[in-house]
C-alpha cells in the first residue's frame, strides 16, 4: 500500500533523507519504501491568493498596476 505524504519542498526533502538513511534496512516498512512524497506549493498559492486579494479589493483602481501607462 503506497501512503503520499504531501508537504512543501522542505518537508519533501526531510522524507527524502529520512529514506536515505533507512535505506539499509531488510524490511520495505523499515526503509519506508511504501511512503511516496508530493509535492505541494501552499505558499505560492498563498502568495497569488494574496496578490489577488490586493488587486480586487484596493481603493486604487486595477489599471495602475497594469504597463499600458508606459506607453
Amino acid at each position: 500500500m503506497q501512503l503520499p505524504l504531501g508537504g512543501d519542498l522542505l518537508g519533501r526533502e526531510r522524507i527524502t533523507g529520512a529514506k536515505r538513511i533507512q535505506s539499509g534496512c531488510d524490511k520495505a516498512e523499515e526503509r519506508f519504501d511504501n511512503i511516496t512524497e508530493v509535492a505541494e506549493y501552499w505558499h505560492a498559492k498563498q502568495s497569488l491568493l494574496n496578490v489577488i486579494v490586493v488587486l480586487l479589493y484596493s481603493a486604487v483602481p486595477i489599471f495602475n498596476y497594469l504597463p499600458l501607462n508606459d506607453w
